[in-house]
């Protein structure tokens, strides 16, 4: 018994056909896939590649065909909460206190002296 394959070619036939990319995109990446390699930097083929890549991996991560190589943009948006949550319940470094960022209270200080 083999293991099952977690792309399938006909899934990523049907979702460039979906995003109905001009002939020259399809082409483009056909040709550079059967290379097992990107076209160079700079080139009109590496703006086509990168335009289908950029499509077609929305399509196959839905699919769970591509994996994400880092956080979602969601994840990334909730990043400053998750570190203001960490960070709440310990005290503020020192010369950080929120008195001393407030003016009037820097100016009732002041007054006091």
């Amino acid at each position: 018994m083999s293991a099952a394959w977690p792309g399938y070619p006909d899934d990523v036939v049907n979702a460039m056909s979906r995003l109905q990319l001009p002939s020259t995109h399809a082409r483009t990446v056909m040709a550079w896939g059967k290379k097992r390699r990107t076209p160079p930097d700079g080139s009109d083929a590496r703006r086509l590649w990168d335009e289908v890549m950029d499509r077609l991996t929305v399509v196959l991560r839905a699919k769970g065909i591509v994996q994400s190589l880092g956080p979602t943009v969601f994840e990334l948006m909730d990043l400053p909460l998750a570190y203001l949550a960490t960070i709440s319940n310990e005290p503020a470094p020192a010369g950080m206190d929120a008195e001393e960022d407030d003016p009037a209270s820097r100016a009732l200080s002041a007054a006091a002296d």
